[in-house]
């Protein structure tokens, strides 16, 4: 069970899952295709070593995340702004 779960099932809220399905982005992210570019090179190649393995695996996740985000964001369609 997520932290985030456990917070809602210590909260008493029942809907968790109608939560997440809700709040699937955490953040937005305005970047030029060169800043995103560089973002993902460091993201792929930063390898964490912070002498915890539970917080490097933590940070390797959230980089790896960031890495399919990125990688998503590029394969889609551009699309027009007004």
């Amino acid at each position: 069970m997520s932290t985030l779960a456990k917070v809602f099932s210590h909260k008493g809220v029942n809907d968790y899952e109608l939560f997440q399905d809700r709040c699937r982005k955490m953040i937005v992210l305005d970047l030029n295709r060169n800043y995103a570019e560089a973002l993902l090179h460091h993201a792929k190649a930063f390898q964490p070593a912070s002498g915890d393995p539970r917080e490097d695996m933590r940070l390797r996740d959230a980089l790896d995340d960031l890495v399919e985000a990125i990688e998503q964001h590029f394969n889609e369609p551009p699309t027009h702004c007004a």
